[in-house]
């Protein structure tokens, strides 16, 4: 009878330990997917101020090219240097392959952002009608291809939300298989395993009343 409650024990609790693991594992890889999709997110946002960016950049270059005010010049040279920062942050946290090749291959937004960003700094220098005409033409190619990054961000989202759907249902359809299988091979063969042991107990203390 013990040998047969130790069997008992041993095979509830590696069914309990396998859930476990199952069940750690499974949400672990869940909060995975669910910080990349909250990053993903944030790379839209940054990615959708980029363009707001690029006009208070290609405005505040028109304003101080005729009223030569240093607070403007100041609101100037820091709206220049946070689309710069934040390009370099969204560029260095893509891992999509079709997404890095818009930024890399030519003609790419890397290259127009570099080159959009030392119009304006040439501009700085040199603070006239013709640097600032450049910068007022270039941008119209600039806000394209920032729209384009912006709907190959949402894109890439939708995407990642379709298969974070998929792996919920996989890891439900799972659970539900290992539910089955423990509940057939494992939790009814310790019931019928405790109901012969019952059996035998109570055979075994009858016994004794009779002699």
């Amino acid at each position: 009878m013990e040998k047969t409650l130790h069997s008992i024990k041993r095979k509830y609790f590696t069914a309990l330990i396998i859930f476990i693991v199952f069940v750690v594992t499974s949400l672990l890889f869940l909060e995975n997917i669910h910080n990349s999709e909250k990053n993903l997110g944030e790379i839209i946002d940054k990615s959708g101020k980029q363009r707001m960016l690029s006009q208070r950049i290609s405005l505040y270059a028109s304003t101080y090219l005729k009223s030569q005010n240093k607070l403007i010049l100041l609101e100037y040279t820091n709206v220049l240097n946070e689309f710069k920062n934040s390009h370099n942050s969204i560029y260095r946290e893509i891992n999509d392959k079709k997404i890095k090749e818009f930024y890399d291959n030519k003609p790419n937004l890397n290259d127009l952002v570099n080159t959009y960003v030392d119009l304006n700094q040439e501009f700085l220098k040199n603070s006239n009608e013709e640097n600032y005409r450049k910068i007022f033409e270039y941008q119209t190619e600039l806000l394209s291809f920032l729209d384009k990054a912006v709907k190959l961000h949402e894109e890439n989202l939708r995407n990642k939300n379709d298969s974070f759907d998929d792996i919920i249902f996989f890891i439900l359809a799972i659970f539900l298989l290992l539910f089955l299988i423990e509940s057939k091979y494992i939790h009814l063969q310790c019931l019928k395993s405790l109901k012969k042991v019952s059996i035998h107990s109570k055979m075994k203390k009858k016994n004794s009343k009779l002699f």
